[in-house]
């Protein structure tokens, strides 16, 4: 039984749980990780003004290589 500790942290029992529960709570929470980790991780548009800048960079260093 659960019980109050502090009147703040609740503490329960532990609870042994089997790979079919942890894959289910998985595909659960996989929808929501996602949309999270893509609100966090910014993504360059595949012909974005990012890629644009990798390529000039990249023929710029190999242009002062060569001289």
């Amino acid at each position: 039984m659960p019980r109050l500790i502090h009147s703040e942290v609740l503490v329960a029992e532990s609870v042994a749980l089997r790979e079919e529960d942890v894959g289910r709570i998985g595909e659960y929470l996989k929808p929501w990780v996602r949309e999270l980790v893509e609100g966090m991780v910014p993504r360059d548009d595949v012909g974005g003004i990012g890629t644009q800048l990798l390529e000039r960079s990249v023929r710029v260093e190999e242009e002062l290589k060569t001289q």
